[in-house]
């Protein structure tokens, strides 16, 4: 489901800067992989999206589609935008 603005879906924002924000639980298992962006007005919701690869965070910007991670139900995403760290557990 690609709808837009569910508070339930969003991250939520570090009380520090060099902290992570933390997605919601997956609510299913994503053999596709999860998908994450931040919602930039203007922009195609691709442009930036970025998702975690050995611990990274890795953006896609202009270029072609990001490889995929496999996500289980309950599982959180948790990214540090200052580090540039990211996880899934």
């Amino acid at each position: 489901d690609w709808t837009e603005g569910l508070a339930d879906w969003k991250f939520t924002i570090p009380e520090k800067a060099d902290d992570f924000f933390v997605s919601p639980a997956f609510a299913a298992d994503a053999p596709e992989g999860p998908r994450a962006y931040v919602k930039v007005s203007g922009f195609d919701w691709w442009k930036s999206e970025f998702m975690v690869f050995g611990g990274k965070l890795t953006y896609r910007g202009a270029g072609k589609d990001l490889d995929r991670v496999t996500s289980k139900a309950g599982q959180k995403m948790y990214i540090n935008f200052t580090s540039g760290a990211g996880k899934i557990e």
